[in-house]
């Protein structure tokens, strides 16, 4: 009987063992290669999610305009009102460029939008809600975060929160900013406007009473965004207490005179108020051979004495 030809084993190198085992385990994959993989693919991620953030605020940011724009309101005899308002507040606050006004239906709440060509967006129903010392907080309100530059200021944020979207501790940081910022422009409006300030904070009560959720945009920056916040505000409002600006700018001129005093002033030396001086000096040649009755003059360290010699006798 013909005898069964010999059949060689198949040759199995390693990569076909880890990638088709025939009989043994798995291989597993070192935890140093998975970190050099994950280490890898991190400024992948870091630049994705720059990416996505910055297209979400664009994207936000022009859907707004758009519904803005696309509901905008003409009431030409309480426009040409308002706007004259506005100027007269432009003139008072020393603002140059006076912001545009548009009245939309598509807000529920005052804010301020833009930076190239800003523009004031007022509610279409603030027309009828707000007597003309509420309009007028509003308006003061609106053109210390003009003044102030918070527009300009939250979209640099909205770029470095891209770029940092993996800590936390920035985006806090910057939700605690708009925070201040609304807070400084209280203080601003404040300052330049003839009603109490109780008057000014039953207004912010008033249109949070009446106005919904403001869009979250980096380009809009409104009376009342954060509700919760509203409560501190109103009370740090009530404790607001008017300073004269004369007696500020008077107290710091008269400081500034304290100061200049005091730094230019020098005590007296002997010098300067005639004391003869008392002073041992011997004067030798080079040979070391004592001179009498050499003359020497003296140099005070005083500007004014620089230019002054005092002559010694030598006994």
């Amino acid at each position: 009987a013909p005898s069964p030809k010999e059949i060689d084993p198949p040759n199995l190198e390693q990569e076909d063992l880890v990638s088709n085992p025939i009989g043994k385990e798995p291989a597993l994959i070192s935890g140093d290669n998975a970190l050099d993989s994950l280490m890898g693919w991190l400024p992948a991620i870091w630049i994705g999610g720059c990416l996505l953030l910055l297209g979400i605020y664009l994207y936000s940011w022009l859907a707004f305009r758009r519904r803005v724009h696309r509901l905008t309101v003409s009431v030409p005899a309480q426009e040409d009102r308002i706007r004259e308002k506005l100027w007269t507040l432009c003139r008072r606050a020393g603002i140059r460029r006076c912001p545009r006004l548009r009245i939309s239906s598509a807000i529920s709440s005052p804010a301020l939008a833009g930076t190239i060509r800003p523009e004031i967006l007022l509610p279409s129903e603030a027309l009828e809600r707000l007597s003309e010392a509420e309009m007028e907080h509003v308006l003061l309100h609106e053109l210390g975060h003009l003044r102030r530059g918070d527009v300009l200021v939250n979209g640099l944020m909205a770029v470095l929160q891209s770029i940092h979207w993996f800590n936390p501790l920035v985006w806090l940081a910057f939700r605690q900013a708009r925070r201040e910022a609304e807070r400084a422009t209280d203080v601003w409006a404040l300052q330049r406007m003839q009603e109490s300030p109780a008057e000014y904070g039953e207004t912010l009560l008033k249109l949070l009473q009446d106005s919904r959720h403001l869009p979250r945009s980096y380009g809009l920056v409104g009376v009342v965004e954060n509700s919760r916040d509203l409560r501190r505000r109103v009370s740090e409002i009530a404790r607001f207490r008017r300073r004269p600006r004369r007696l500020a700018i008077f107290g710091g001129l008269l400081l500034l005179l304290l100061v200049a005093s005091i730094g230019l002033t020098q005590a007296p030396n002997a010098m300067s108020a005639g004391t003869p001086l008392e002073v041992e000096v011997l004067v030798v040649t080079k040979d070391g051979v004592p001179v009498d009755g050499a003359e020497v003059f003296l140099s005070s360290l005083n500007s004014t004495m620089l230019r002054e010699k005092h002559p010694i006798m030598l006994s």
